[in-house]
């Protein structure tokens, strides 16, 4: 299956915890989406800002990400692992010169508030994904741009920092 990463999966590390099988593919460009950190978790304890696409009207509008070959028998362990607050969209995205279907997942609106901050840690993982599979510079800037607060959970930060240094 080919599965478009836009967030923190972009971490090859972070997906292979996840999808051992992962494999990347191409890196992907989405028109006519943004990428916000309006996503909210469903762990109760955390109350981050995670990546989400949304429709654009602008014809700018463009979303970076990376293209994985997963396993189809790992699929239901992303899909565990993204929860509730996702849902599975298809989609086509363009890559190396052709189009291609993939899937990914963007929020429910039950789980949209635009008023989150994404974690450090969780920026960290976006950002280093980003540059780990040499997206443009223009759009690593972007990401890393973008505000974010620390998490109360230390346990948690100082796991999530220690992945996000792995390489990609």
């Amino acid at each position: 299956m080919l599965y478009f990463a836009y967030g923190s999966n972009m971490h090859a590390a972070r997906l292979r915890e996840r999808t051992p099988s992962c494999q990347p593919y191409a890196v992907a460009r989405l028109p006519g989406y943004r990428l916000r950190f309006n996503k909210r978790s469903d762990d109760p304890s955390d109350r981050s800002g995670k990546c989400n696409i949304v429709v654009s009207d602008s014809e700018d509008a463009e979303v970076l990400g990376v293209v994985y070959r997963i396993d189809v028998t790992e699929k239901a362990v992303l899909d565990r692992a993204e929860g509730n607050g996702y849902a599975q969209v298809s989609l086509e995205v363009n890559a190396t010169g052709s189009r291609l279907g993939v899937y990914c997942y963007h929020a429910r609106d039950t789980h949209v508030d635009e008023g989150l901050t994404p974690y450090a840690w969780y920026k960290a993982l976006v950002v280093q994904g980003a540059r780990g599979h040499r997206l443009p510079d223009h759009y690593v800037d972007f990401l890393d741009s973008h505000p974010a607060i620390d998490d109360h959970d230390t346990q948690r930060a100082i796991l999530h920092f220690r992945l996000a240094a792995r390489r990609t």
